[in-house]
């Protein structure tokens, strides 16, 4: 056990799984936790949520899976609020390519959406591990990964032209930005 003291995307997580929800004038507890994240709105507590869900249940995963598909498999399985998150943030994404004006099908999106949704979760290229090459084995000659271009992150996998991909890159900021967001709203909720 670490010595640090939980994120707030830790104690999120603990509280939205605990079955003590005793209140105390002295401390904090896990019921504070879920009002102060009630009280943000947004998609942000949804990815928050998520992304500890996912965290706990690959740390488990990861040790008995046979090997990266099963194990990610096995993963999404496990993940309680991926549906409704992935749901909220297909609409979302819906709603931002209607305000920038992206030309694109509701299929698209949702294609984007699963794709950007899987790289937040996990950043590294699947198909290089995040090293940003392939091959190498046996004395063979190494290639960039055409997943990633040679990244290593999973992000630059999402979308098939340029339109897709800048789409992508922008719903992946905003993201990103949301989780922030919700962890420093949470903080200031429990302040």
């Amino acid at each position: 056990m670490s010595d640090e003291k939980p994120t707030t995307a830790e104690r999120y997580a603990r509280a939205a799984h605990t079955s003590h929800l005793g209140m105390s004038e002295h401390r904090q507890g896990d019921v504070d936790m879920i009002a102060a994240a009630g009280m943000v709105h947004g998609i942000g507590p949804k990815l928050l949520r998520l992304m500890q869900e996912y965290d706990s249940v690959a740390q488990d995963v990861r040790k008995t899976a046979d090997n990266d598909l099963t194990g990610m498999l096995l993963i999404l399985m496990e993940l309680r609020t991926l549906r409704e998150t992935k749901e909220a943030l297909h609409l979302w994404a819906l709603d931002r390519a209607t305000k920038r004006r992206v030309m694109l099908s509701d299929k698209q999106i949702a294609a984007i959406v699963g794709g950007c949704l899987s790289s937040f979760l996990s950043p590294t290229c699947p198909t290089c591990s995040g090293t940003g090459l392939i091959g190498g084995y046996d004395g063979s000659i190494q290639n960039i990964c055409r997943r990633c271009g040679g990244s290593g992150k999973a992000k630059d996998a999402v979308g098939l032209d340029f339109v897709q991909k800048d789409f992508a890159a922008d719903l992946m900021h905003a993201m990103a930005g949301a989780y922030s967001f919700a962890e420093m709203e949470i903080r200031r909720q429990l302040a």
